[in-house]
């Protein structure tokens, strides 16, 4: 997207992100599509939403067919995740 800052027309990336079930967004705007752009987008969005979900770490969805390798790592360690996501990321 362009937008116009100062009287010029600068270049800027949308980082949007949303939650599956609940619908619930975030969005930002940033200089750079790059990586620091990308994780700064995710600890804000956490921050906003409240931490990483624990919903998520306790049970599966459906829509990875039952099985979910990413949830029981995260279950493994979910209190350490939790932990950290409260303290502010």
């Amino acid at each position: 997207m362009t937008v116009r800052l100062g009287g010029e027309l600068v270049t800027c990336y949308l980082f949007a992100f949303r939650l599956s079930y609940s619908g619930k967004a975030v969005h930002r705007i940033f200089a750079s599509a790059g990586q620091e752009a990308f994780f700064e987008g995710h600890v804000h969005a956490l921050n906003v939403l409240g931490g990483v979900l624990s919903v998520y770490s306790r049970k599966c969805s459906g829509r990875y067919g039952g099985t979910c390798p990413v949830n029981s790592t995260i279950q493994g360690c979910s209190g350490s995740i939790e932990a950290v996501a409260r303290e502010g990321l």
